[in-house]
Formats: C-alpha cells, sequence, structure tokens
C-alpha cells in the first residue's frame, strides 16, 4: 500500500479510505512495465524488442519509398 501511495502522492490513509485493490494491481503492472522498458533499453532495444539499427533501417525503406513516389510524380 506505501509504494502505492507514494507513487500517486497520496498519504497510505487516503489510499485506505479511497483506493482499491485496482489500483494496487495498476500500480504493479505500470512498476513491471517500467522494470521491462528500462532493461530493455540497457540491452539496446526498445520496447518492441526492435534494436536501434533495425528501426533505422525501416524508417530508411519507408523514406526511400516517399522519396521514390514523389520523383514518380514530378516526372508524370
Amino acid at each position: 500500500m506505501d509504494f502505492v501511495a507514494k507513487r500517486y502522492g497520496k498519504t497510505p490513509t487516503e489510499m485506505l479510505e479511497s483506493g482499491s485493490t485496482l489500483d494496487i494491481q495498476v500500480a504493479q503492472i505500470a512498476v513491471s512495465y517500467e522494470a521491462h522498458v528500462q532493461k530493455a533499453s540497457k540491452a539496446g532495444h526498445t520496447v518492441t524488442n526492435h534494436s536501434q539499427d533495425e528501426l533505422k533501417a525501416m524508417m530508411d525503406a519507408v523514406k526511400g519509398r516517399k522519396n521514390d513516389a514523389t520523383q514518380s510524380a514530378k516526372s508524370n
């Protein structure tokens, strides 16, 4: 209960009065997800488990397609 109160800026008494088990579950999931994201980031991966190089290659491929389409439209 204490970590939920700290996370949401409430006193433990406020959490006991107005909180529910859903609040605790949401806080636990949020903390677990944040740990997962941090661990993935340290390993050089994004949340989707793609490396920065893979994402860059994807962006370059999309940009290349846009440039090709723009040049085709200009030549017509």
